[in-house]
């Protein structure tokens, strides 16, 4: 290996080192957001979204809420957003809807 080389090698550790230090500042700044806001995720491409379990070990980023209406009048009682496991929010749901 000559020198030039090795110059080559050590400036491309540099940016590697670099590249991985200002990642490390992006996910400490998300590591506090996430802490801040109470919530047990994060998006970084739109606020409102989650990454939700579909089936099995199926994971989608998207929107999940439920809705839950009143029968003889059709008007929503209840409505909930989902950012865990479907069945514990559909209990949640379903105690709002009885508590109305």
């Amino acid at each position: 290996m000559d020198k030039e080389e090795s110059t080559e090698l050590i400036g491309d550790l540099q940016d590697k080192i670099e590249r991985l230090q200002m990642n490390q500042i992006k996910y400490e700044m998300l590591s506090e957001l996430l802490t801040e806001s109470g919530e047990p995720q994060i998006s970084t491409t739109d606020p409102d979204s989650r990454s939700l379990l579909i089936q099995g070990q199926v994971v989608e980023v998207c929107y999940n809420t439920q809705t839950a209406v009143d029968d003889k009048h059709k008007l929503v009682v209840a409505t909930i957003r989902l950012t865990g496991t479907i069945a514990t929010h559909f209990q949640q749901l379903h105690w709002k809807q009885k508590k109305i």
